[in-house]
C-alpha cells in the first residue's frame, strides 16, 4: 500500500481541475491523454468529460480505483 493509499482513503484531495488546462484543452481537438501522477483524478476526470480519451497513471491503487467510480470511460494503469 502506497502513503498516497493512505491519504485517499482518509480524505479527498480530488479538488477543482487547473483552470489554465482546461482552458488551453478546450482550444486543442479531442484525442488520447495519459494523465502521469493522476491522484484522485482532479485533471483525468473533467478532460474525459470534454471528450478525451484518458488513461490515468498512478501508483496508488485507491486513488486510481476513485477515478473509475468517478468516471468509468478512464483506463486506470497502476504502476509502482
Amino acid at each position: 500500500m502506497s502513503l498516497y493509499d493512505k491519504y485517499y482513503k482518509e480524505v479527498n484531495y480530488f479538488g477543482n481541475p487547473y483552470p489554465e488546462l482546461i482552458k488551453y484543452m478546450k482550444q486543442l481537438p479531442k484525442g488520447t491523454l495519459i494523465d502521469l501522477g493522476a491522484g484522485q483524478g482532479r485533471d483525468s476526470v473533467p478532460l474525459s468529460r470534454m471528450g478525451f480519451l484518458v488513461t490515468s497513471v498512478d501508483t496508488s491503487l485507491v486513488g486510481l480505483e476513485q477515478i473509475k467510480l468517478e468516471e468509468p470511460k478512464i483506463k486506470i494503469l497502476h504502476k509502482t
